[in-house]
């Protein structure tokens, strides 16, 4: 029987274009905290691409911007015991793209040049995002170690000041030790 390792490798090959279309489609959504726009439904895609990977996932209002949380309770419990639980700091919000000039493409519209994806997001932070989103989904199909995922939506300044105290407390009161990825 090949190794866990083996099996995610082979998942992530086999589906590397429709992986990389989740990308696109992250990116495309103009989610600028500053402008107060897209970050709900930037947020709803996540979940989305959580719940098309076998969780159920659910976006959490806060006084900022919405947490996703995901849970594999009702899906295949890892053998022998409770699962643990991944926490992602990131966020899916962008900055402004102006000015906009300086743009060789439009910014929410994803180009590949040189193997390389384009857009505003693409590397911070939608592209660490849509990295773990992806690894947990080849993980969750092939062992399903984790078994909690919860996807802090901060903005650059809420991350820097640390406001965790935006996540409700019906997930931080619930969340067992765990293992944090940023």
């Amino acid at each position: 029987m090949p190794a866990p390792y083996d099996e995610v490798d082979r998942y992530i090959a086999d589906h590397l274009e429709e992986s990389l279309a989740d990308l696109e489609r992250l990116v495309r959504i103009p989610s600028v905290s500053a402008k107060g726009e897209g970050i709900a439904e930037a947020a709803e895609l996540v979940a989305s691409l959580l719940r098309e990977a076998g969780f159920e996932a659910r976006v959490m209002p806060t006084a900022g911007h919405p947490v996703v949380y995901a849970d594999s309770a009702a899906s295949a419990a890892p053998a022998g015991g409770e699962g643990r639980t991944l926490i992602c700091y990131n966020h899916y919000d962008v900055q402004p793209p102006e000015p906009l000039e300086q743009w060789r493409t439009p910014p929410f519209e994803p180009t590949v040049r040189d193997g390389a994806i384009y857009a505003r997001g693409a590397v911070d932070d939608k592209g660490q995002v849509w990295a773990h989103v992806q690894a947990i989904a080849a993980w969750h199909r092939h062992g399903d170690v984790v078994h909690d995922v919860v996807v802090f939506g901060l903005t650059r300044a809420a991350w820097e000041r640390a406001e965790l105290r935006r996540v409700p407390a019906e997930v931080t009161g619930t969340l067992p030790p765990a293992f944090t990825v940023a």
